[in-house]
């Protein structure tokens, strides 16, 4: 422990790049948070830290006789480990040798063998807003990504947030690209700390399942009142009257986690209650051992 009591820890910086067209606006800011929650969640544990990067934030003034998305391609793209794409109305700018650069930035990062994870809005918009050829070329791009991978599509922002920060818990814990860029220790740190069978979850994930299989229903409460955001299971409360974004973000970040791996599943259509299920039970065993 360094002295002024600041914990140190080394880690492997994971670079996430966000390409998207001009009209994707709220999901660049729900994208870095989500990330910035990942980071405030596992990076300790994982000696893992997620790095945003996007043109506007982390490119800088460079002239090279170039085209501006060949310089933005060296400057961040080929440097970069995990792409996330995201379309709502519009293709966006052609470039010299693709239909535009957000394309050209996702089709190069899959020449690399990197991860791609590509999102469409289904959510409502004016129609004459759109620009009927941007519209037409997006859908037969739409069409290619179907035929090259899974696709996620969603109609809110809300959808987008539970969506994305589910995903991202699987990809960082599942593909083998990323796995081998934390390396065979940091893997097994995490593996001997957090696996259980075939389930990975985190400590905060771990601490709450416990409790959930001690409740005498096996049932865990998460709701909204005027007063602040409330779990409670076991005769226990969890951030009790917090109206703190991160705290319930971060709260939310573990029932997913559990929801994930069906350690315990919604009985309502509003997720407000939650019952474990017997592969919780199963799992929450063999932690207390």
């Amino acid at each position: 422990m360094p002295s002024g009591g600041i914990s140190m820890y080394k880690a492997t910086v994971i670079e996430i790049i966000f390409a998207s067209p001009s009209d994707i606006k709220q999901e660049k800011k729900c994208f870095r948070d989500i990330i910035d929650e990942w980071n405030v969640i596992n990076s300790r544990q994982r000696k893992t830290v997620l790095k945003s990067v996007d043109w506007e934030y982390n490119t800088y003034s460079s002239l090279e006789g170039q085209e501006p998305q060949a310089i933005i391609n060296k400057q961040i793209l080929e440097n970069a480990d995990l792409l996330v794409g995201i379309f709502w109305t519009r293709i966006g700018t052609p470039t010299k040798d693709f239909e535009s650069g957000t394309i050209e930035e996702i089709k190069k990062h899959m020449q690399q063998k990197k991860p791609v994870m590509v999102f469409f809005s289904d959510a409502p918009v004016i129609p004459s807003s759109i620009n009927k050829d941007q519209y037409d070329k997006l859908l037969i791009f739409k069409d290619w990504c179907e035929k090259s991978g899974i696709i996620s599509n969603y109609d809110s922002m809300d959808a987008f947030i539970a969506k994305f920060r589910s995903q991202l818990g699987i990809i960082m814990n599942e593909d083998q690209y990323i796995l081998n860029l934390i390396g065979n220790d940091n893997s097994e740190m995490y593996l001997d700390n957090s696996r259980v069978g075939d389930v990975y979850i985190s400590d905060d994930a771990q601490e709450l399942l416990k409790e959930v299989s001690l409740d005498y229903n096996g049932q865990l409460m998460s709701i909204m009142t005027l007063g602040g955001y409330t779990v409670q299971t076991n005769g226990k409360s969890i951030g009790t009257g917090s109206n703190d974004a991160r705290e319930i973000a971060n709260i939310n970040a573990v029932i997913e986690e559990l929801e994930k791996y069906d350690l315990i599943r919604a009985t309502n259509q509003d997720r407000e209650l939650f019952n474990i299920t017997a592969k919780g039970y199963e799992v929450s065993d063999k932690l207390s051992k």
